[in-house]
């Protein structure tokens, strides 16, 4: 099945971060179809028979040589909303800390190590991007997340 003949379609992202408190995004080449030269989570479209988990390890062996144990990927946030064309998008989004800092990333520009105080602030996110930072610095002050 065609994913444009559907009324939704998923995407799968996760939001990198190191114990030093910083988080590792992906800057998206001038070529990128949406939200070029921007940074952004890892991830993408998600196969119509994956489940997120499946989708975001696929999507980091697709974009990034750094190796995270699914152990290490934990649940973070979902929503919908519209793209704009009629559809909707269902989000599916991870985190994880990654304690790699030397790996090759095969799409986009590279990656980018942005420290948790600044992040929130850049102009240069993806809305989406941007949304996930927010809800993570929150939850993090609330002792939610612990690292």
């Amino acid at each position: 099945m065609d994913e444009a003949a559907n009324d939704t379609f998923n995407i799968a992202a996760i939001l990198l971060y190191t114990a030093k408190g910083e988080f590792v995004l992906q800057r998206r080449d001038g070529g990128a179809p949406t939200a070029a030269n921007k940074l952004c989570m890892f991830g993408g479209h998600m196969k119509l028979s994956e489940r997120p988990l499946e989708a975001i390890r696929r999507e980091l062996s697709e974009e990034v040589s750094a190796k995270i144990a699914p152990e290490y990927f934990t649940t973070f946030h979902q929503y919908t909303e519209p793209d704009g064309a009629n559809r909707s998008v269902d989000f599916y989004i991870f985190t994880a800390l990654i304690s790699e800092r030397h790996f090759k990333v095969f799409e986009g520009k590279g990656a980018e190590w942005i420290p948790f105080g600044e992040a929130a602030n850049r102009i240069d996110l993806v809305s989406g991007t941007k949304d996930a930072i927010q809800l993570f610095l929150k939850e993090r002050a609330h002792g939610i997340i612990n690292n």
